[in-house]
C-alpha cells in the first residue's frame, strides 16, 4: 500500500498536466509526459497486481460472491475498452446468445478485472482486424470466448510460460508494455470461481481465450452446488458440455 499510494498521485498529476490542467505543455514536453503517463500507470498496475495476487496466494483475498449479471459486466468492459481498438483501427464488439439467463453468482469487481485483462490484452496485441467477445452457456456453465485476429503465440509458450508470472512472450510483445502478470491473476480469478481457462492460439493468425464459470456457486462462498441428484459434478461432464455448446448462435 506504501507503493500503490504515491504511484497513484505520480499517475494523477500527470494525467492533470496532459490535459492542460495547470496551462497549456509545450509542444516539446508532450511527447516526455505522455511516457512519463504511460510508465506511470504501468507502475500503478503493476503494483496493484502484486497486491492483488499477494492477497490472492496468502488467503487473505476477500471475495465477494454475490449474483450478478455477468452480461451488463461484459457490456460495461467492452464500452470502456471501444475507444481504445478505435485508436488501433480495431472493431471491438460484444455477441450473446440469446435465450440464456446471465444472472450468476460471481465476484463483480474481480471478475471485471479479470475479463477487463483478457479484452484489453487483445487489443495491445491486435494490429489490425478485429477483437470479438462471444458470451454464451447453459446450465451448468457460462462462457465467455475472447478471439482476435493479432498475433497470436507459440505453442511452446502457451505450454510453458503463460501463466506464470511476469512471463511475456517478446518475439510476440518486445514493443508492447506490460509486467507480464496479467495472465498469471486471470488464472487465478478464474479457479477462484472454480472456473477454467483455455487458450487456442497460432502465431500470426489470432488467438481465442476460453472462460468457463460454473452457474451453480453459492452466495458467499466458492462451493459448486451440486447440479444433479445423482451428485455428479458439473465439472465431470465438462467435456460433454463444450460439445453441446459449440453451436453458438448470437
Amino acid at each position: 500500500h506504501q507503493l500503490r499510494t504515491p504511484a497513484g498521485v505520480i499517475k494523477n498529476y500527470v494525467s492533470m498536466m496532459k490535459q492542460g490542467l495547470y496551462g497549456e505543455l509545450p509542444e516539446k514536453l508532450t511527447e516526455p509526459i505522455g511516457r512519463v503517463y504511460e510508465n506511470g500507470a504501468l507502475l500503478a498496475e503493476t503494483v496493484s497486481s502484486l497486491l492483488d495476487i499477494s492477497r490472492i496466494e496468502s488467503g487473505r483475498q476477500k471475495i465477494n460472491f454475490v449474483k450478478n449479471n455477468i452480461e451488463n459486466t461484459l457490456s460495461d468492459i467492452v464500452d470502456e475498452l471501444k475507444e481504445v481498438a478505435s485508436k488501433k483501427g480495431l472493431q471491438l464488439t460484444l455477441n450473446v446468445k440469446k435465450g440464456i439467463s446471465y444472472d450468476i453468482v460471481f465476484d463483480h469487481e474481480k471478475a471485471h478485472h479479470m475479463l477487463s485483462n483478457l479484452i484489453d490484452n487483445s487489443i495491445k496485441y491486435t494490429d489490425k482486424g478485429s477483437v470479438s467477445v462471444n458470451l454464451y452457456g447453459n446450465d451448468f456453465y457460462i462462457f465467455v470466448d475472447i478471439k482476435d485476429t493479432g498475433r497470436g503465440m507459440s505453442k511452446k509458450f502457451i505450454d510453458t510460460q503463460l501463466y506464470q508470472k511476469f512471463a511475456r512472450e517478446e518475439a510476440v510483445g518486445s514493443n508492447i508494455t506490460g509486467n507480464g502478470l496479467g495472465m498469471y491473476f486471470v488464472k487465478e480469478v478464474v479457479e477462484l470461481h472454480k472456473g477454467k481457462i483455455s487458450v487456442v492460439s497460432e502465431l500470426g493468425k489470432g488467438t481465442t481465450f476460453t472462460v468457463s464459470i460454473p452457474t451453480k456457486l453459492k452466495e458467499e462462498s466458492s462451493e459448486v452446488v451440486d447440479p444433479e441428484s445423482n451428485k455428479q459434478e458439473p465439472g465431470v461432464s465438462n467435456l460433454n458440455i463444450e460439445k453441446e455448446v459449440k453451436d453458438k448462435t448470437f
